[in-house]
């Protein structure tokens, strides 16, 4: 599987947080990651890095939906007003517990998600994953 060069993960749960990143970690996915606890953290840095350095931004941004401060929908939302070659370039993959079927919905509906994930991620999941965006399409059932 060949790597992304930079992995987000936007999740106001450690627990999750650190799931996430370990079958990350154990499927090789990544050269760089990042994590974020708070949502705004994670919002502040994607707007420093579409001024300062681009190249910097994440390849794929897996992101929780249900989260304090900022909603993973709110921060969907924000990415939408950054410039097309900044929206093109993160691939967000929407990891929640949320079992709402108005967000499977929406996300089937938002060009902005690439994928969809109940938690808990597995390997299966991040093989999925790897292989529609290795073909730039969507993964959202």
């Amino acid at each position: 599987m060949k790597k992304f060069d930079s992995v987000w993960v936007i999740d106001d749960d450690p627990v999750s947080n650190l799931i996430c990143k370990e079958f990350l970690r154990r499927e090789n996915f990544y050269h760089h990651l990042q994590d974020y606890i708070d949502p705004c953290e994670g919002w502040a840095e994607i707007e420093r890095l579409v001024k300062e350095d681009r190249k910097k931004l994440p390849d794929v941004l897996f992101l929780d939906l249900n989260m304090p401060d900022m909603t993973g929908w709110e921060f969907i939302d924000r990415v939408e007003t950054l410039p097309e070659i900044v929206q093109v370039r993160m691939k967000i993959v929407i990891l929640t517990s949320s079992m709402n079927k108005h967000d499977l919905l929406k996300a089937k509906d938002n060009h902005l998600v690439k994928g969809f994930i109940s938690k808990p991620i597995s390997s299966g999941h991040l093989h999925n994953i790897w292989t529609h965006l290795q073909d730039n399409t969507r993964m959202v059932a």
